[in-house]
């Protein structure tokens, strides 16, 4: 058994890791219900196309989210590691039950770089901390700390190259 193909319980569930996760989640919920979505903003990669589809088909974010991200949980599994896999996929939940229970706020502004700057600075706080936990929070997240192992540039500037 490689070391990929190993589940590491120990490392998923250590508190350093569910705490940086759930920092990371809280964070993320957080840019999304008071800054991004009630002001029309979105995000890049599989929840920016969440919510894309959210305002042209009504489909709901949550459901979308974990859609358009199993292939690319999969592909972490497969390229990654199972344990990477499993926080992603249980981050992912949380984020969308956090989506689900925490309404949209009413924004602190209205000002559109102010919400582009707040927006973007606590997107970008929670999926560092989620990467600090062992996991991410949107597939192209996936792709891009896969490039990262894989290249000399940063899962920051991969995703910023994707976002892009």
């Amino acid at each position: 058994m490689s070391h990929s193909d190993r589940i590491d319980w120990g490392s998923i569930f250590s508190l350093p890791s569910v705490l940086f996760t759930l920092a990371g989640v809280l964070s993320m919920t957080f840019a999304l219900t008071w800054f991004l979505l009630p002001n029309g903003f979105i995000d890049g990669g599989v929840t920016g196309v969440s919510i894309l589809l959210y305002k042209q088909f009504h489909i709901p974010i949550t459901v979308s989210l974990v859609l358009f991200n199993i292939p690319f949980v999969y592909v972490g599994f497969k390229k990654i590691g199972k344990s990477f896999a499993i926080q992603t996929t249980l981050a992912i939940i949380v984020l969308t039950i956090g989506l689900t229970f925490f309404p949209v706020y009413e924004t602190p502004t209205k000002e559109p770089i102010l919400v582009a700057l707040f927006g973007g600075f606590f997107i970008g706080l929670g999926i560092g901390l989620a990467i600090k936990g062992g996991c991410v929070l949107d597939g192209m997240e996936v792709i891009a700390d896969y490039t990262h192992r894989k290249s000399g540039f940063s899962t920051s500037e991969i995703v910023m190259l994707f976002n892009t």
